[in-house]
């Protein structure tokens, strides 16, 4: 399996690496539809609060980690994305899920 430090994509994939993983969180429900939702509003704030922070050590271990390494994303530094804008809640999703930057 590949995982990559740097990922430059397109917008339309990262649409879809959003939907699903945000498909896969409402198929869970329940408990894990809760803490995803509590992670990734905390590390949000965190994120606002701060702006050059991009991880949250408690969140991160206990809920990211897991998406990060069933996308095979886990060792990602940077993502970029060209060829077309991309959304802002996409790209927000992004940085908060893979706590890394995102360039346009």
């Amino acid at each position: 399996t590949l995982r990559p430090t740097v990922f430059p994509s397109v917008p339309r994939l990262f649409n879809r690496i959003h939907d699903k993983i945000m498909d896969q969180v409402e198929q869970k429900g329940g408990v894990s539809k809760m803490l995803f939702t509590k992670a990734f509003e905390a590390k949000k704030y965190n994120m606002n609060l701060s702006p050059g922070s991009l991880d949250h050590g408690f969140w991160d271990a206990l809920v990211f980690a897991k998406i990060r390494g069933r996308t095979g994303l886990d060792r990602c530094r940077l993502m970029c994305t060209g060829s077309a804008p991309i959304a802002s809640h996409v790209l927000a999703f992004l940085r908060v899920v893979f706590g890394c930057p995102v360039v346009e």
